[in-house]
């Protein structure tokens, strides 16, 4: 079975987005926890620091504490030494041991299963003397300590080594729910959808304003074919435009839009009887007076197509002439849009060149001279003068594939 083409892409726009948004996502939600972690390893260190020091200071160096256990007086020791789990409330317990450690420094500090061990050096208060048999020993809660330094996430600590990742003294954590959250799948979502929408209305402007097109051309293309005189007339006048624009400086949408009015501009002859525009003789009044409606017709029939309103100025005014002497409003100079005024001179030089009933076609040099004495605009006819072997070929290479 055929798939739509337009559906597919939909689709495929659709699954891209959201994926680039979950990427997105995925990485500013990793660095944030990223950033979470080292903010708490952090924290977690300074008050494990400031904790450790504190204790050091306040009991561990103390000429009357020192004194008692260097007399082997440890009765009162020990009562003292449980107050100290009071200052604060991460303390689980706190203990003398006899057994002697190399500590660097007043303490040292280590982890493991959720604890934080601090080993203190029991000094005399300036420090100039220690017990070297015996160590103090302060068990921290470090789950209730991460617990109480958290905001917006929660980080829990692993017993097992292989579990988690690495925190801080050979403690490991890892974090309690899923890296993205319910906000950032719908915002995935929604952003896919989004690109998916916008996608699809562009290709339906799109295709809506090709078959616009196409179909219009198919209306000239077969309206021309019932004149052998003028067939292919508007896409050669369309043809010539477009070089003409591109060489006096219209580019891009712009330019796309002047070639498309060149090609409809004569459009509105279908609503002309064939009689009149074959008559290979000199028009009446009234004859001539209905050719001259024919831009009034072709405005009628675009007005029907939303996305070809803007260029109705464009085929309106393409028979209008600087001095007011065109139709059908009688513009004069600058009022007279530069596409139109564009249009004119490839509309004149395609009739000129081109074969008709009533005169043999002209050369493009022949139909240049009759032109300078037209009331054109002289800067783009100064371009095709200036270019007129380009132009030659322009014309000649003008292909018709309807």
């Amino acid at each position: 079975m055929k798939i739509n083409t337009r559906y597919s892409g939909t689709v495929a726009i659709f699954l891209l987005a959201s994926l680039v948004a979950l990427l997105l996502f995925y990485n500013l939600a990793t660095q944030r926890r990223v950033n979470f972690i080292e903010n708490c390893r952090y924290s977690f260190k300074m008050t494990v620091e400031t904790l450790a020091r504190s204790v050091s200071i306040h009991y561990f160096r103390r000429d009357d504490f020192f004194s008692e256990l260097r007399a082997g007086n440890r009765t009162n020791i020990e009562e003292y030494v449980k107050k100290i789990s009071d200052d604060s409330i991460y303390i689980k317990k706190v203990q003398l041991k006899d057994t002697g450690l190399d500590i660097k420094g007043p303490y040292t500090i280590s982890g493991d299963n959720g604890s934080i061990f601090i080993r203190f050096k029991i000094f005399n208060s300036d420090g100039t003397e220690f017990i070297n048999n015996m160590h103090g020993l302060l068990v921290i809660d470090a789950g209730l300590l991460l617990l109480e330094l958290q905001r917006d996430e929660l980080l829990i600590l692993e017993k097992s080594d292989e579990k988690g990742m690495d925190f801080i003294y050979n403690l490991r954590v890892s974090f309690l729910g899923s890296l993205l959250h319910f906000f950032h799948w719908v915002s995935v979502l929604s952003i896919g959808l989004l690109a998916a929408l916008i996608f699809n209305e562009i290709m339906t402007r799109h295709y809506h304003y090709f078959y616009e097109i196409r179909g219009l051309q198919k209306i000239v293309f077969l309206f021309e074919k019932t004149e052998r005189f003028s067939a292919n007339h508007s896409v050669r006048v369309a043809a010539i435009s477009k070089a003409l624009g591109k060489l006096a400086g219209i580019k891009h949408r712009r330019l796309k839009d002047l070639y498309i009015a060149a090609l409809l501009h004569d459009i509105g002859k279908i609503s002309i009887p064939v009689e009149i525009l074959n008559n290979p003789g000199k028009l009446s009044r009234d004859e001539f007076g209905a050719i001259k409606l024919h831009p009034i017709h072709s405005v009628r029939i675009l007005e029907n197509f939303e996305e070809l309103h803007h260029i109705i100025p464009f085929v309106r005014s393409h028979h209008e002439r600087l001095d007011g002497s065109g139709y059908p409003d009688g513009l004069t100079a600058e009022k007279i849009p530069l596409e139109s005024r564009i249009i004119a001179i490839a509309d004149v030089l395609e009739a000129l060149t081109g074969e008709r009933p009533y005169r043999k076609p002209m050369n493009i040099e022949e139909a240049v001279k009759v032109m300078r004495g037209m009331s054109l605009d002289q800067d783009i006819l100064y371009i095709l003068c200036d270019n007129i072997e380009y132009f030659k070929k322009v014309r000649e290479k003008v292909i018709i594939d309807m």
